[in-house]
């Protein structure tokens, strides 16, 4: 502003004007009483080309310094790329190490495993000349056995001719001996046949004379059981009748004499038992003449089997 840069340069002008206290071999100047407006002005002009020189060196200076700050951040952009490729090829070089390490392992099994394959081809050539010399040999010896060839084939066919006249002779000897073992014992066979046939003939003879026997025997006891069944009927029969008797004898009785309830329940009570043994009496009645036709059903049936 116009006002500031009157104040700038009337400070300035004191200030040059003024002696500074350190200065010991700067001139005393002291302003003369009475200046000019000339001169005046003339001091104004230059404090302000002073003024315009400083700013224009000031903003000089202030690109500079920007550029500079520019120039600085760039620098520090590219030093933190580079730290960060850097950081990057670190590790780069040691995943390369490792390969590097791991490609020299292999090498180093390879080349061991060159070596062992060139023992193993050195082995081998040794072996190859050895099969070479074999064959040589073998080539020999297959001449030689095709010169005996022909020999061992003559005399192996005589040897087969005198082995099938020996066999055929054999065959016919061992036939007919065979067929007079068969004879004999086709023969051996029939007699012990006929032999078998009349023990068995007898065996059957003596177990139908026993069965006829048996079968004697069983009619005789089904008769017999059936005496025994008649009897026994008739003796339940008997005592059946007498226990009813008395039974009823006795009911007369106590309707006579007029007894309490409880003697009569008593008696009924009692008098079930007889009952009880008269059914089952009844039913070993019932049961011993089926028991009988059954028995004698099966005498009949082992009769009629003994007469077929």
């Amino acid at each position: 502003m116009p006002g500031n840069r009157k104040v700038t340069s009337a400070r300035s002008l004191h200030q040059s004007i003024s002696p500074t206290p350190n200065d010991n071999h700067s001139l005393k100047i002291f302003p003369s009483p009475e200046l000019g407006i000339d001169e005046l002005n003339s001091q104004i002009c230059a404090l302000r080309a002073e003024l315009r020189d400083g700013r224009l060196l000031q903003a000089r200076q202030r690109q500079e310094l920007n550029q500079k700050t520019a120039r600085v951040d760039n620098l520090t952009r590219r030093y933190k790329e580079l730290r960060q490729e850097r950081q990057g090829l670190k590790a780069n070089l040691g995943y390369e190490r490792d390969n590097a390490s791991a490609i020299q392992k292999r090498l180093n099994v390879a080349v061991k495993n060159h070596a062992e394959a060139q023992d193993k081809c050195a082995r081998t050539m040794v072996e190859c000349e050895r099969l070479r010399i074999l064959n040589e040999q073998l080539s020999l010896l297959n001449g030689r056995f095709n010169a005996s060839k022909t020999e061992l084939e003559a005399n192996f066919e005589e040897k087969i001719a005198e082995i099938e006249c020996a066999f055929q002779n054999k065959a016919k000897e061992t036939k007919s001996a065979f067929m007079r073992e068969l004879e004999e014992t086709r023969e051996n066979l029939a007699s012990e046949r006929i032999e078998e046939t009349k023990a068995l003939k007898k065996e059957l003879d003596s177990r139908d004379a026993r069965i006829k026997k048996l079968e004697h025997d069983l009619i005789r006891q089904c008769e017999i059981n059936a005496m025994f069944t008649v009897d026994y009927e008739r003796d339940t029969h008997v005592r059946v009748t007498n226990r009813l008797s008395i039974l009823a004898s006795e009911a007369v009785g106590c309707a006579h004499s007029g007894v309490s309830l409880h003697s009569t329940a008593s008696y009924s009570s009692s008098s079930r038992h007889p009952l009880t043994q008269l059914e089952t009496n009844n039913v070993t009645v019932r049961k011993r003449p089926r028991e009988a036709s059954w028995r004698s059903d099966k005498g009949q049936e082992s009769i009629s089997l003994g007469g077929r």
